[in-house]
């Protein structure tokens, strides 16, 4: 995870994740690879209330062997200073991926 002010309220940021998770299948060492990344776009509103713009890309080995992509938008509000929470709706932007979502979250943030 990183995140860059870019001047006044706005900030850019973004993660590199991947993943191995079990999946069905004959025995319990079917494994499916996963690399996802995202580029997130913000901006503050009012007090501790911020907006962002997320794109996401994820590729997993499945048999199709296609990317995914996603764009988000959503709220942020924190608590003080290091606790935040967000609310967020997602479309997914090709055939594979093209539901709705929406989702809300709580985290800490751990600063150096």
């Amino acid at each position: 995870v990183w995140n860059r002010a870019l001047g006044g309220a706005a900030s850019v940021g973004g993660t590199l994740n991947w993943s191995q998770p079990t999946v069905p299948g004959p025995s319990q060492r079917n494994r499916l690879r996963t690399l996802e990344a995202s580029l997130v776009l913000g901006h503050g509103l009012r007090g501790t209330w911020s907006a962002f713009w997320e794109a996401v890309g994820r590729h997993q080995d499945l048999d199709a062997d296609a990317t995914s992509w996603f764009a988000n938008a959503g709220v942020l509000k924190t608590f003080g200073g290091d606790w935040q929470a967000d609310a967020w709706l997602g479309r997914g932007l090709n055939d594979t991926a093209a539901d709705w979502a929406f989702g809300v979250g709580l985290s800490c943030r751990f600063r150096r």
